[in-house]
């Protein structure tokens, strides 16, 4: 099987929702486009944030250096949606309006919308 084989069964196996295939995932397409991530560290479930996943890249596909990306579940329905990430040319787009979610000042873990705040964080306006 081929790298593009394989990635492709990697996105399909494990981040297909009962909704999305897993290439239309921010998760599938983040891993189709940078690469299987060096560390990934998950957090499906925490008193004080919603379900969580920091990946870590130390060289993506695409030649870039210590990279991360923070996506997040607030509807628990294991789709997460990508949150953040220090590779600036990720957009988001939140209610028809494009978004940066780059934000160099703030930590991963800043980042990440309290379960008790989240009317008050969430950059969706839930």
């Amino acid at each position: 099987m081929e790298k593009g084989d394989e990635s492709i069964a990697a996105v399909k196996a494990n981040f297909a929702t009962r909704i999305k295939p897993g290439w239309q995932t921010d998760r599938g397409r983040v891993y189709l486009k940078y690469g299987k991530p060096n560390t990934r560290i998950q957090r499906p479930s925490d008193p004080d944030y919603w379900p969580f996943e920091i990946w870590h890249y130390y060289v993506t596909d695409s030649n870039l250096h210590n990279r991360r990306f923070l996506f997040y579940d607030t509807n628990l329905s294991g789709d997460m949606e990508l949150l953040h990430s220090d590779v600036p040319e990720e957009v988001k787009i939140i209610n028809g309006k494009t978004w940066y979610v780059r934000d160099p000042q703030r930590s991963m873990l800043q980042m990440l919308p309290s379960r008790t705040r989240c009317s008050e964080t969430d950059p969706r306006g839930r």
